[in-house]
């Protein structure tokens, strides 16, 4: 390589304003004498004095004394470059950047054919952050010298800082492979070490692993490598293995945040939480400004484990004023605000986030959920929509914006977006649960109540659910596997056995089970080349472990048998939902859903003493989840749910908290209602209908159910006698639903027993309209004409009401004795053959 590579003056340019530049003769023709020569050669004696004794001092350590001693010799043979690199070894150990930069690329310019010039220039260029320069000034020397491993080491630690994981591996194995049998031992074992470190942040674990015990090997006491073979396990789900080796390193090194930061997220995936926060106090205590938000932040997390999302929000606040500009931080506090229920600054904090990182696909589907339990629905699908293409691999925006959709009554879209949740992630339980929602949802027969469902879309929903259930149980009984094998070898490192403790060695195996694991967030590490970066190599994966399961399956058990329930109900297997809904009911007491469903099952086995029990308990179980407390019963399931659905915080979506305020109080009154009045307490019936129907209240009662719930009001009054009062009530049934003959039949009759005879053969008559064969109607038609004194009508409606029904004798007069009578009722109202389920 010639000289133009910099060109005229282009070391000074590229290495920055050279400082101490040797003094340089004018030009003089070159003498030819024998006295001349004999000058020359002394100059140049005396410049290889200085410079070997430059060396001497060098070796012993006085750099600065060296350095003058180089200058000395430079001064005498200023066109040396063995002079110019040797200076700049100086400067570099001296920490003087820009002087060594200048020397290096001065002896480069001088001699542009040795390896070593480039490789040295290019690690001062990666020190001062220049990562292009310094990877071009290694790119040549590794072609100038392909057989150097040290060469490799370093251009694979630019590699690195720069991001470019796979090239840096790549490198990393270079240098191992030249050096296993060369003078560089040390080098390749810290080849192992960073190549592990980058494996990790690739997803690549067990090879992770296996570097790291290679290091290991070497020396069983190195805590670095101790605790990166502790995260590489744990990010495979070994924390039996893990824990012991994290111990091994606290015990080696305590003075490394990391250190506890990583044991502390070992102990919060095995739900053991005093621990997990006794060792991040540890690690805030010992960390510097720096780090302290990434610690506060998974003290954020491991808090709303504990389900103290208060306080959760007060660490993840610290955090952001640490931090005010890192996305991911903003993200989680807006996150732990929404589960308290504060939806405004929830969704502040979530802007800031994609205001810094417009690309954060877990802020723009946070904002969703914020949308969704604020009811702006339209923005919430938008917000999600965003989510599922910039993350395109995950099932959890699907599957909230599927629950969207269910409960805006589209479960047409929300089955098609549960098809592609399941086919992205055939094992996630949220996805398969939902799916039997939507299933539920879509084949929901109308008029029938709002349990009803076609029973092939039933039996899909079942096989959907029984499929969840499986994998449920099969994730806890793993989860159990895991957690006993963990508490085996923290005993084992407890008794001094071979797990770690009492200085014991090193845990290498693994079992031969496969398990699942997930990718950490972390971003590749940059490690250095100085004996203290090992620890710095890992800093940022350390602080964001790779796996976190969770324990604790109970709401998500509960919730699958609960949702099971209820399509058995539908199906009208009420023995069989009850069954499911005690177990539901022994996980989740509170759950005022399971609560209602179970009051239906008993109202349809005619048991209406325990329903309305139920339905006092759910009543008042719902009350609490009203107003600020919107997420009471939701939030509290979030992280075994999130655990179990491998997608954060998709629990409440199962039960959002929309179901568990002012409509679900308002659906169970309606319910409580109806109950009563099959009851016969029908004062008591129509006091909480007339509640729920007056205009301050009726928006918070389902459309769907006003209806009904007019119906049942206008049955009581009519029951209690007070005909026109069930007219009123009756009014607005069939006014919202004009098509159910059955609330006009009421009608007519309320309309014939208050005398006004004329409405009621008008009602009478739409009902026959619609049901041509309803004999009670034409019977009951009859007597309204004749208080009109239509006589020959109402004889015709008398024998045409005998001719649809003959086997009806309550439909038989005797006409001698008619004029006397003004009606015949032939049953109480609300006994209509033809009524729906009054409870539902």
């Amino acid at each position: 390589m010639s000289s133009s590579r910099l060109g005229t003056g282009g070391a000074a340019a590229r290495g920055g304003t050279p400082r101490q530049q040797p003094m340089r003769a004018a030009p003089q023709a070159q003498p030819t004498t024998a006295e001349g020569r004999t000058e020359r050669r002394a100059t140049r004696q005396a410049a290889l004095a200085y410079n070997t004794n430059g060396q001497a001092y060098f070796k012993s350590g006085e750099y600065a004394k060296a350095a003058e001693l180089f200058t000395q010799a430079l001064s005498l043979h200023p066109d040396n470059p063995r002079y110019f690199f040797a200076r700049a070894n100086c400067y570099r150990n001296l920490g003087d950047n820009q002087r060594c930069l200048f020397d290096y690329s001065m002896a480069i310019r001088l001699e542009p054919t040795v390896a070593q010039y480039y490789a040295n220039r290019g690690t001062i260029f990666r020190k001062l952050g220049r990562l292009d320069d310094a990877l071009s000034d290694l790119k040549q020397a590794v072609s100038m010298d392909p057989t150097n491993s040290t060469y490799c080491f370093n251009r694979a630690l630019v590699f690195g800082d720069m991001g470019e994981a796979a090239r840096a591996v790549g490198d990393f194995t270079a240098a191992i492979e030249l050096g296993a049998d060369g003078p560089h031992a040390v080098q390749t074992v810290k080849a192992h070490f960073h190549r592990g470190a980058l494996l990790h942040t690739l997803g690549r674990y067990r090879e992770a692993a296996a570097d790291q015990r290679i290091v290991l090997r070497t020396d069983k006491n190195n805590a670095p490598a101790l605790n990166a073979l502790a995260l590489a396990l744990a990010a495979l789900g070994e924390l039996s293995e893990a824990l012991p080796l994290y111990d091994q390193a606290i015990r080696l090194d305590m003075r490394t945040p990391a250190y506890p930061a990583n044991r502390a997220a070992a102990f919060r995936a095995l739900a053991r939480f005093p621990d997990a926060l006794a060792d991040l106090g540890v690690a805030i205590e010992l960390s510097g400004v720096t780090a302290l938000p990434l610690l506060r932040a998974q003290l954020g997390e491991t808090l709303i484990d504990c389900g103290d999302i208060s306080a959760a929000a007060g660490a993840f606040a610290e955090a952001v004023r640490l931090d005010g500009s890192n996305a991911e931080l903003r993200l989680a506090y807006g996150r732990a605000l929404y589960l308290l229920g504060e939806l405004g600054d929830a969704r502040a904090q979530l802007e800031l986030a994609l205001g810094a990182e417009p690309k954060l696909a877990r802020a723009h589907y946070q904002i969703g959920l914020v949308f969704y339990q604020a009811g702006a629905f339209a923005e919430a699908l938008g917000a999600l929509d965003r989510a599922a293409v910039l993350d395109a691999a995950s099932d959890a925006p699907h599957i909230a914006a599927a629950a969207v959709l269910l409960d805006t009554a589209e479960p047409t879209d929300a089955l098609a977006r549960l098809n592609h949740a399941v086919a992205l992630h055939p094992d996630s339980v949220g996805s398969r649960l939902l799916r039997g929602r939507a299933l539920v949802a879509l084949g929901g027969r109308e008029g029938e109540g709002s349990h009803a469902v076609d029973p092939r879309r039933a039996a899909e929903a079942l096989a959907d659910l029984q499929v969840a259930i499986v994998l449920e149980a099969r994730e806890a009984e793993q989860r159990r596997a895991r957690d006993a094998r963990a508490e085996a070898a923290v005993a084992s490192a407890q008794s001094g056995g071979s797990g770690g403790g009492g200085g014991g060695g090193v845990v290498v195996a693994l079992t031969a089970e496969e398990r699942r694991g997930r990718r950490s967030g972390a971003t590749a590490p940059g490690p250095g080349v100085g004996p203290d970066d090992d620890a710095a190599a890992l800093a940022a994966a350390s602080l964001q472990p790779g796996t976190r399961p969770r324990a604790e399956p109970n709401p998500l058990r509960a919730e699958l048998f609960g949702q099971r329930a209820l399509v058995l109900h539908a199906l009208g297997e009420h023995a069989r939902a009850l069954s499911d809904l005690e177990l539901a009911l022994e996980m989740r007491p509170d759950d005022p859903r399971w609560l209602e469903v179970r009051a239906l099952c008993h109202a349809r086995q005619r048991n209406l003493t325990a329903a309305l029990a139920d339905l006092d308990a759910a009543i008042e179980c719902a009350g609490r989840a009203v107003g600020g407390a919107a997420h009471a019963l939701a939030s509290s399931s979030t992280p075994a749910i999130a655990a179990a659905l491998a997608a954060a915080d998709v629990a409440h979506l199962l039960a959002p908290a929309a179901a568990f305020g002012e409509r679900l109080v308002a659906r169970l009154r309606h319910q409580r209602a109806a109950v009563q009045f099959c009851r016969e307490r029908y004062r008591a019936s129509a006091t909480e209908l007339t509640e729920l129907l007056a205009p301050e209240h009726v928006a918070t009662l389902e459309r769907a159910r006003r209806p009904a719930a007019a119906f049942v009001l206008g049955l009581c009054h009519a029951r209690e006698g007070r005909h026109l009062a069930a007219v009123e009530s009756l009014n607005d049934a069939v006014a919202a639903r004009p098509d159910v003959p059955v609330y006009r039949h009421e009608r007519a009759k309320a309309l014939q027993l208050a005398r006004e005879h004329a409405a009621a053969v008008h009602d009478f008559s739409a009902v026959l309209a619609a049901q041509p064969d309803n004999a009670r109607a034409r019977f009951r038609r009859g007597f309204a004409h004749k208080a009109l004194g239509s006589y020959e009508k109402a004889a015709d409606d008398f024998e045409g009401a005998k001719l649809l029904a003959p086997r009806a004798p309550e439909l038989v007069l005797n006409y001698a004795h008619i004029h006397a009578i003004d009606t015949i009722e032939l049953c109480a109202p609300g006994d209509e053959p033809d009524t729906p389920p009054l409870i539902f």
